[in-house]
Formats: structure tokens, sequence, C-alpha cells
């Protein structure tokens, strides 16, 4: 999933949110703490509530680094 993608689909919100939900939710939770490093907080916020389970969001904190997590709550 490469960052430019879910960038532009955040830039492009509420239009894209269908987009962001799809590309989000695909992707397995590795990939997607990987990602939230290199969002701004808003992005990060955006990916995360786009999640489309408790589990997963679980996951994702997990495996996301400290600050990323502190700007996500």
């Amino acid at each position: 999933m490469p960052i430019q993608k879910i960038e532009d689909l955040i830039d492009s919100l509420p239009k894209s949110k269908p987009e962001l939900i799809t590309e989000v939710n695909t992707n397995d939770h590795f990939e997607l703490a990987r990602l939230l490093h290199q969002l701004a907080p808003e992005g990060k916020i955006q990916v995360f509530n786009n999640l489309n389970s408790d589990l997963k969001r679980q996951e994702v904190l997990y495996e996301t680094d400290l600050d990323s997590r502190l700007e996500i709550e």
C-alpha cells in the first residue's frame, strides 16, 4: 500500500471515504503499523477510525510505535 495513495485518499475526504475504508481494511495490521508512522497525525486518526473491527484496531495499536499511538489516542 503506497503511502502516497493513502495520503491522496485522505486529502480527498469525504468523497474518497469508501475507497479509503477498502484500502485500509485490505491490508494486515503489520503493514498498517508501518504506514502510520509516515502519516501526519490527522492521517493516522483517519486510518485508525476507518478500520472495520476492534480486533484489527487492537492489533494495529500493538504493532504501532509509541509516538503514533499517542497521536491516535
